[in-house]
């Protein structure tokens, strides 16, 4: 039995398990095989090229967010333009309605309009 074992290792001593081998090619009976490739460019009309897309809706947002604090179940963040704003997720202020409060950012709607306003760097 142990004689089996040590001839089993033996033979199968060559294969590297961590070593990526790619099969051997098949053989075929005749020449050379050739694969052939083809490119499907497709063009779109002029029509849909000539109408340029047009940028979604936005507004001014005279507030810089410099952060936020609280617990994370009911954040406040801060906001600063000419006076320091405090408002929770949900409240109005100025024409605007606070939507999320994230951890880089927030989202505020005006309107039916909403915009991601970005933290504001040191």
């Amino acid at each position: 039995m142990h004689t089996i074992l040590v001839a089993a290792l033996v033979l199968a001593g060559h294969r590297n398990l961590f070593q990526y081998v790619e099969p051997p090619l098949k053989k075929s009976s005749g020449g050379a095989a050739v694969s052939a490739v083809v490119v499907v460019v497709e063009q779109k009309p002029a029509a849909a090229t000539a109408a340029a897309p047009q940028d979604p809706p936005t507004f001014e947002f005279p507030y810089r967010d410099i952060g936020s604090f609280g617990p994370d179940s009911d954040p406040i963040a801060v906001f600063v333009g000419g006076d320091v704003v405090t408002v929770r997720a949900g409240d109005a202020f100025a024409d605007f309605v606070l939507q999320n409060i994230g951890l880089e950012s927030v989202v505020v709607t005006r309107g039916e309009i909403a915009k991601r306003i970005e933290l504001a760097p040191n």
